[in-house]
């Protein structure tokens, strides 16, 4: 029985010289992805008006700051607890209605 191994067995795949890099195209985002992403900006731009660390906000909305960075970058869904408390913190409402309807961000009038 013949135990030899070909010349290339022990190279990793992305170490070999022939290899060739893989290239993937990112896949587009969903609506909904995007629809978090948003909530993500406009939750950065209402600390930064408020004048507001992303530490004091998280320690004000009841959330982890990693938590809060997360949601600001939108790579996470919030809970609804957590939207109330960030909502409360900032003094703004958020309304969703429906699964296809707009979502509307107001400003509370102090």
């Amino acid at each position: 029985m013949n135990t030899a191994t070909a010349p290339d067995a022990g190279i990793p795949p992305d170490e070999h010289p022939n290899a060739q890099p893989i290239v993937r195209e990112p896949r587009p985002k969903s609506q909904r992805q995007l629809f978090w992403e948003k909530l993500g900006e406009n939750i950065g731009m209402r600390m930064k008006k408020k004048g507001l660390t992303k530490k004091q906000l998280a320690s004000k909305a009841g959330i982890s700051r990693s938590a809060l960075e997360r949601i600001l970058e939108g790579k996470t869904i919030p809970t609804v607890p957590t939207i109330e408390g960030l909502t409360r913190a900032l003094r703004f409402s958020f309304t969703i209605s429906g699964r296809h309807s707009r979502h509307t961000i107001a400003e509370h009038k102090q």
